[in-house]
């Protein structure tokens, strides 16, 4: 089971990185449901991504981080709930 802090950092993730409020990002959020979240703003995501987590991602899990539940996913094995770093 995901904790709450992981999802709420990979909503905090996708709405800095999107440039949008974070109370339009929900735990159901994905690439699908945000008109924001378009191909290339992907990039920007897995950008916030990989500089909250201090290392780049792997091509899998670039495929799984299309949505909120995908960056929890990825954040909970990489054992990192929260940043220290405001920005992200």
């Amino acid at each position: 089971m995901l904790t709450t802090s992981c999802n709420e950092t990979a909503k905090k993730i996708v709405a800095t990185a999107l440039q949008i409020d974070q109370s339009k990002v929900g735990h159901e959020s994905s690439i699908d449901t945000l008109t924001q979240w378009d191909s290339l703003r992907h990039f920007t995501v897995i950008t916030v991504l990989e500089t909250h987590l201090n290392r780049p991602l792997s091509v899998d899990e670039i495929l799984i981080a299309t949505s909120v539940k995908g960056l929890a996913n990825i954040l909970e094995n990489h054992g990192s709930e929260g940043s220290t770093d405001e920005n992200t």
